[in-house]
């Protein structure tokens, strides 16, 4: 369903279409594309809460510069119609569906069963065994210097 970040009997706050309200923040966060050794490939901010749209440009943009064969989300589930969807009004994005969506382990458990099968990186006939967590790991890592910038307005 458009704009329902839902799996099973979770629902998210990062699958959606569209933001659902303005916020009191100049930036609400960091989205990351990280290889599966933890480095950081490329970054942007977030204006506007956790959409699709973000991922959607990071793909787009290693894409164009890398031959990657596999990407790790957390909602691919949801992110793939979306991306099915767009590339038939964009033709320019279709060489993206080229590129196999996988659940990371964990987030994988937060899907309901069919999900995760379907999903799973350790379903994916060439994916190897990697956890898919890479982007936490530096998420956590870069949390030290949100305490700083964490309440920051836009003033």
């Amino acid at each position: 369903t458009a704009g329902k970040g839902t799996c099973g009997a979770s629902q998210w706050s990062a699958a959606r279409e569209t933001a659902r309200r303005a916020s009191k923040l100049d930036e609400e966060g960091l989205e990351v594309a990280v290889c599966r050794h933890g480095v950081i490939l490329k970054g942007l901010n977030m204006y506007r809460g956790e959409i699709f749209a973000y991922p959607l440009f990071l793909q787009k943009e290693l894409q164009a510069a890398t031959n990657i064969h596999f990407y790790c989300t957390d909602i691919s589930c949801k992110y793939w119609p979306y991306l099915q969807k767009t590339s038939v009004s964009m033709p320019e994005l279709s060489p993206l569906l080229q590129m196999r969506p996988f659940l990371s382990v964990m987030h994988a458990k937060a899907h309901s069963t069919k999900c995760e099968i379907a999903w799973s990186g350790r379903n994916q006939e060439g994916a190897g065994t990697t956890a898919g967590e890479e982007v936490e790991m530096v998420n956590s890592f870069l949390s030290r210097c949100a305490l700083t910038t964490k309440y920051m307005t836009k003033s």
